[in-house]
């Protein structure tokens, strides 16, 4: 049976010009609380004499402007409905399958914050899973999916219904039924796996695609234990939107979570699908940013698939690799030269994507670095810098420019590499931001600009707060050390800098002795700061004693 309400923008105008018996008053006044919000409440009160009465029209037209007001509310608002809990609980079990509808409707949204109260109705809320209407049977099961204490057997009638409405033809049940069952914490292999296979459809992959990022955001670790699973599928369409969801998990702070993955990303790469293998080796490139110490296992089918015709992949494996070469140098150090070969010569290839380019450069410019050619490696850095100024991905090649200056003790040179890095918050990259400031604000304390490496360490507590909500857990602790450190500078309390600083090298220790060499704080630099330091005072205090009319 069809709702004939409407579902835009225009209901309150609709009310206005009478179209729905009872509902003109209360239109006015909520036309007025949209300028006086204390009128709201009386909104609520004509609705509630509506409600109570025995005219069914009345009673289903209230119930429906009901269901619009608590839609535009947000759910810190929903005390506004105190008033009706009652009234929606007894409409539950009306025979007027529009009144149940708008009751179950309502009830679906204001759930949480009214708990206790629809709890007793949960048996009365069930019964409604073998209801033929189709709205009201999914209505019932999005409701019951919210309840951990319901009956096992209802709970799965209501997962199965809701499994099957992903791919029905009407919108509302596709939308009820991707938000209910987003909101499932149990059961989540079977979720992940209908959605997979429902994704394959165009309008649902238009229409929930948001809804499943959500998902992802909330329940990363169950998602990606799913995916490893759905990821190995028969079906080849479930492989590639299972790629595809882990792809987008890469590019968040739950990315170092697919490690436990990367067994099944390098079987992956043997798939026959191109838009499978070719994703899985980009993911394994953005794991191996935070975790290529735990990659080990792929050493050797890295190794060999640098033989492969696809230049972009080859792009990828060799990035990896030189993540690596920081913790497995006994098996990759004798790599460098045949790497540094072969990324010379995509060099000359035509039509290259900007990206590819800036990561084949930052793989060459730390393989030349490993050389201990410094020079080549900044000169190649900033030429690629310079040509692609807006990519997003530029601001990592900006970081490596202010650390190789910093090795060189180009303190300077660093700042300014360091400060276009920190413009990676426009990009919501605060991990670059936060160390990029904290290197300017290090590097400002080595060139003895005290209050200028306190603003910029003030800059980086803010820019921190940011990555706390944007940054894996490993990454957080890192800045979080490193920010300690620099205002334990900042305090003069050099004692405590360099309890952190060794706290933040325990966190990321290098195997590769050169790595080791090259810190990104050392505790010879941290010392030069505090000599710096006491210098300065010495210099100030020989200021103080000189007699007033001498110039220093």
């Amino acid at each position: 049976m069809p709702f004939n309400y409407p579902e835009d923008t225009t209901w309150a105008s609709e009310c206005l010009q009478g179209k729905y018996k009872g509902l003109e008053k209360a239109a006015r006044i909520y036309n007025i609380s949209l300028e006086q919000p204390m009128y709201f409440r009386l909104v609520i009160l004509e609705l509630m004499e509506n409600l109570t009465t025995n005219d069914e029209i009345l009673h289903k037209n209230s119930l429906w402007m009901l269901s619009k007001l608590v839609e535009e509310q947000p759910k810190d608002k929903y005390q506004f409905i105190s008033p009706t809990i009652q009234i929606l609980i007894s409409s539950l079990q009306s025979k007027n399958i529009t009144i149940r509808y708008f009751a179950l409707r309502i009830a679906n949204q204001i759930l949480q914050s009214y708990y206790p109260q629809f709890k007793d109705a949960l048996p009365s809320i069930a019964s409604n899973l073998k209801h033929s209407n189709s709205k009201i049977k999914l209505l019932a099961a999005s409701i019951i999916t919210q309840y951990m204490e319901i009956d096992p057997n209802a709970m799965e009638s209501a997962i199965k219904l809701l499994v099957q409405g992903l791919k029905d033809s009407d919108q509302e049940i596709r939308n009820l039924s991707i938000q209910a069952l987003l909101r499932i914490n149990q059961q989540v292999d079977q979720v992940v796996q209908s959605i997979m296979e429902s994704f394959q459809d165009e309008k649902f992959r238009a229409d929930m695609v948001s809804h499943i990022f959500n998902f992802i955001k909330e329940n990363p670790i169950k998602v990606i234990e799913a995916l490893r699973k759905t990821l190995q599928d028969k079906d080849e369409k479930v492989r590639e939107n299972s790629i595809l969801f882990m792809h987008q998990i890469a590019q968040t702070k739950y990315a170092d979570s697919l490690v436990k993955v990367v067994p099944e990303l390098i079987d992956a790469l043997s798939d026959k699908n191109k838009m499978i293998h070719r994703t899985s080796a980009r993911i394994l490139c953005l794991i191996s940013k935070n975790s290529a110490h735990l990659m080990s296992e792929g050493i050797p089918r890295f190794i060999q698939l640098l033989k492969v015709k696809n230049k972009q992949i080859i792009s990828y494996f060799i990035n990896i690799l030189v993540n690596m070469l920081k913790h497995f140098p006994d098996e990759l150090n004798e790599k460098i030269d045949s790497l540094i070969e072969l990324l010379e010569k995509t060099k000359d290839a035509e039509e290259i994507d900007p990206e590819i380019e800036i990561i084949n450069t930052i793989s060459l410019c730390m393989l030349f670095r490993y050389k201990n050619e410094f020079t080549r490696a900044l000169t190649l850095a900033q030429e690629c810098a310079q040509k692609y100024p807006f990519e997003r991905s530029i601001y990592e090649l900006h970081l490596f420019i202010g650390f190789t200056h910093y090795y060189l003790e180009n303190y300077s040179d660093a700042i300014q590499a360091f400060l276009k890095a920190e413009s990676a918050h426009k990009i919501e990259d605060y991990y670059t931001a936060t160390l990029a400031t904290l290197m300017i604000a290090f590097n400002f304390a080595l060139l003895r600009t005290f209050e200028s490496s306190v603003d910029y360490m003030n800059d980086a507590v803010k820019h921190f707060e940011a990555a706390k909500t944007h940054c894996s857990e490993i990454q957080v602790q890192k800045l979080q050390f490193l920010l300690d450190f620099i205002k334990g500078i900042a305090t003069q309390n050099f004692k405590n800098a360099q309890i952190n600083l060794i706290s933040y090298q325990s966190l990321d220790a290098p195997q590769n002795l050169f790595d080791r060499n090259l810190n990104v704080i050392d505790l010879k630099n941290s010392k030069k700061v505090e000599q710096f330091y006491v210098e300065s005072q010495q210099i100030l205090g020989k200021l103080g004693k000189m007699p007033p009319n001498e110039k220093p």
